[in-house]
């Protein structure tokens, strides 16, 4: 009926009402005396111009003396809303008994106990959780039991207020989600920085810690190798970044392989103003080169991202407008948390330039972290012995890090220049050839079948034509 809309709905005895946490008038409409509030980590800073939207909400229920306030969030990192709420409140946690021993302890990750997989073998299992106590191995048949029996604790009696009290739980103590499956989902996340975070964050409950000490510049060059051809073995795609400045334009190709692992392969640098024909005539002959790799054939970049968030964007729609069949597509930066690195392109300008919206601060995040993994293999960085891959181009991509700002009572991450005036195009190349393979969403072990197919093929000897001599005959040489 008419007391009835999509976001708000009447029923006998009161009504509920939706809102989005970036609608501040939504948000201060009307006295609430139930508050529900799910996801605060993804909240933006900011409601409009009207400052916390948590703090906004929550004002609504001033004038019940029997209000209550429900704040509910899957954690992020560091700065994570839930986490900082959750240290104010007298931090209960859920424990459950030992079926030998009795006693009562929290369910960790850290003490279940699986056998390792076998490379190329699915994990099976068993799958057993370690008393703390008495040492023994439970296994999961016993989880059910152990919930039933389990009992919320308070571990900080009279904090903050003392009428707050919060709750965590992790996946482990889901009675939809077995063990099994909680290892397995780790097992196949910690390939790489982001999905492990992903798991930390979603399974476990806690926040992710990543690392803030400096990635130092000499230990990352000693990672340069001799690469036999521009694109080892492992590379299956290549991408690019462009990094658009007054007076040059910056380019990295990119080469990547299963498990997110990758190769740099060239960096560039194109001199001359972007206001000049001849610069971008020189990128797109660059970009239209053939990469060839070491098993023989030739590779070509699946995906262009030029940046055009600087003073040239009239120039950067125009060349890449008339490319998109190619894949060489406009690219602006966003910065902000829980912001994807890549998401679905819009139509901007007078011609419906595509454009791709980056998720700088996630994008950084992930680069930064691949540079802390140091064997080789998943999520590792490769770079060439090469003349330009010098210490100023390591320089240049490790020049920003996070630092931590607060708005009000609210802190977040930013990405700053260690020192005034250093150069970042390394990075921000990088960043966007990250972004142009993330868009592409590309199956590898599709583009590895296909590869191995042709280089079969082109090794592959081939038979020599039998020829048939047939007598001559004047009808079927007509018809013929």
């Amino acid at each position: 009926d008419s007391g009835s809309t999509l976001l708000h709905k009447q029923f006998m005895g009161g009504h509920i009402t939706l809102v989005g946490a970036n609608s501040p008038s939504s948000l201060a409409s009307r006295p609430i005396r139930i508050v529900l509030l799910d996801e605060v980590d993804r909240y933006p800073i900011s409601a409009g111009a009207e400052g916390d939207p948590i703090t906004l909400v929550v004002k609504r229920a001033t004038t019940f003396w029997n209000r209550k306030i429900v704040i509910a969030s899957t954690p992020t990192d560091t700065t994570s809303r839930i986490d900082r709420l959750y240290g104010e409140s007298d931090q209960r946690v859920y424990e459950v008994p030992c079926p030998d021993c009795e006693t009562y302890q929290r369910i960790l990750f850290a003490q279940i106990k699986f056998p390792k997989s076998k490379d190329g073998l699915p994990f099976r299992g068993p799958v057993e959780y370690l008393c703390k106590e008495c040492g023994v191995l439970i296994p999961e048949a016993k989880r059910v039991a152990m919930l039933r029996r389990g009992r919320w604790r308070v571990t900080m009696p009279g904090n903050g207020d003392g009428k707050t009290a919060g709750f965590h739980l992790s996946s482990l103590y889901s009675p939809w989600q077995r063990w099994t499956e909680t290892v397995q989902k780790f097992l196949e996340a910690k390939t790489t920085p982001e999905t492990l975070r992903v798991f930390v964050n979603t399974e476990l409950g806690e926040i992710w810690q990543e690392s803030r000490d400096a990635i130092k510049v000499a230990r990352v060059l000693e990672r340069r190798e001799a690469y036999p051809a521009p694109a080892p073995t492992g590379v299956l795609v290549v991408t690019d970044g462009c990094d658009v400045q007054n007076d040059r334009i910056e380019a990295s190709r990119w080469g990547w392989g299963k498990n997110q692992e990758g190769w740099l392969i060239e960096h560039r640098v194109f001199r001359g103003k972007p206001s000049l024909p001849t610069v971008w005539e020189e990128l797109d002959a660059w970009l239209r080169e053939p990469v060839e790799h070491e098993l023989g054939i030739t590779l070509r970049s699946i995906a262009s991202f030029i940046d055009s968030g600087g003073l040239s964007t009239a120039q950067v729609y125009r060349f890449t407008q008339a490319r998109e069949a190619r894949w060489i597509c406009a690219v602006k930066g966003k910065g902000g948390a829980g912001i994807p690195v890549t998401g679905r392109p819009s139509r901007v300008g007078v011609r419906k330039t595509l454009l791709f919206t980056i998720g700088v601060d996630q994008a950084k995040e992930n680069l930064m972290g691949r540079l802390r993994v140091e064997n080789p293999g998943p999520a590792y960085l490769h770079f060439p012995q090469a003349e330009w891959c010098d210490e100023e181009y390591f320089k240049q991509l490790t020049a920003e890090h996070q630092v931590r700002q607060r708005i009000g009572h609210i802190e977040r991450l930013i990405w700053k220049k260690r020192r005034d005036g250093m150069n970042n195009e390394a990075l921000d190349c990088a960043v966007y050839a990250m972004a142009a393979l993330d868009a592409r969403r590309v199956d590898f072990d599709a583009v590895e079948k296909a590869m191995t197919g042709a280089i079969q093929r082109r090794t592959q000897p081939t038979e020599p034509k039998k020829v048939i001599a047939r007598p001559s005959n004047w009808v079927t040489d007509w018809k013929r």
